[in-house]
Formats: structure tokens, C-alpha cells, sequence
């Protein structure tokens, strides 16, 4: 699916950065993306996400009680 941003004050934010924001591993960021609990904005083959969805998304995991961590092994 397509997203299409129509607003110059939408914060986007690399998996790097989405990760820093939301004290967790930038592997939790791309766990997120890829089960679709965020919606990632393509530019140039890169992925965003925008500043309201990454603070939603941990949100949402907080206030299910699960950790906002990436499970699975190695580091």
C-alpha cells in the first residue's frame, strides 16, 4: 500500500531514529514495520515512519503490558 503524505509538518523518521524516540532496538522498529503494526513512507528506496505512529505503536505496547522489545535472539 501506498501512503500518501499531504502535509509539510508530518515528522518522518528513519528506523534509526523511530528506535531512539521510542527506547527501543532498531531491530524492534523493523519487527514493527514488517508486522505491520507501522506503516513505512518509501522514499528512494529508504524506509520512514512518521513521529505520531512510532510514539502510537509504544504506546500501544505499553499499555498492553508487553515490552516494547523485539523478541527472538542474538544482538
Amino acid at each position: 500500500m501506498t501512503r500518501v503524505l499531504t502535509t509539510d509538518d508530518v515528522a518522518l523518521l528513519t528506523t534509526t531514529e523511530a528506535a531512539r524516540l521510542a527506547c527501543v532496538q532498531p531491530r524492534t522498529v523493523r519487527a514493527w514495520i514488517e508486522r505491520g503494526h507501522l506503516e513505512p513512507v518509501v522514499i528512494d528506496g529508504k524506509r520512514f515512519v512518521t513521529e505520531a505512529d512510532v510514539l502510537d505503536c509504544e504506546r500501544a505496547r505499553r499499555r498492553s503490558g508487553r515490552r516494547p522489545h523485539a523478541s527472538g535472539g542474538g544482538s
